[in-house]
């Protein structure tokens, strides 16, 4: 623990050294858009000022999702769209923007996604859904039905992730997580 809280320390002391760092990167990053670019190229620019601003800047990050949409779309590239599809749905989901992320998932067409792709379509639904049961309050048969769902989403997420996948470990990790009990203080009972 002393180890941690001594990380934690060195974090915040130097945490304005960090955010001039990032925002020196993005800088950087964005001095090439001005270049002129193939749209494969847009693509991982735009994936790269993304992963730069996902956890600092949710709008901006937006903002690169949505190019990335119309760049894919417009390359006839189905996979990539679908992928960039997951991201903002993703994204919806971490501002608290359920109902819209709910919807954007709607334009999941996943006949087009790769086996990796079919992870993160998973794994997204099993973020959502994971957010969606902390806002339902005490409805215990909805919340019953979401833990369900995120239960199977789960089953056929494992048959797409490998070994090599990063999140792996935390996945499988995931796999015997424990429900909460109701109120009466029964295990909730999943199918």
């Amino acid at each position: 623990m002393e180890q941690l809280f001594s990380r934690l320390d060195s974090v915040l002391t130097n945490s304005e050294k960090y955010v001039l760092e990032k925002e020196d990167k993005i800088e950087e990053l964005r001095k090439k858009q001005s270049m002129p670019l193939k749209p494969e190229e847009k693509l991982w620019l735009n994936k790269m000022l993304y992963d730069e601003y996902f956890v600092y800047n949710a709008d901006s990050a937006m903002v690169y999702v949505n190019n990335n949409i119309e760049i894919a779309n417009a390359l006839g590239r189905k996979d990539k769209e679908q992928e960039w599809i997951l991201h903002k749905v993703f994204l919806l989901a971490a501002q608290g923007l359920l109902n819209e992320a709910e919807k954007e998932l709607l334009n999941v067409d996943i006949t087009s996604l790769s086996k990796e792709n079919m992870y993160q379509y998973y794994d997204t639904k099993i973020y959502l859904y994971s957010h969606l049961v902390q806002f339902i309050g005490n409805r215990l048969e909805l919340t019953n039905s979401y833990y369900n769902l995120e239960k199977e989403f789960k089953h056929e997420a494992k048959k797409y992730i490998t070994p090599d996948h990063p999140s792996y470990y935390s996945f499988c990790a995931s796999l015997h997580r424990e429900y909460p009990r109701s109120a009466e203080g029964d295990s909730i009972k999943l199918k």
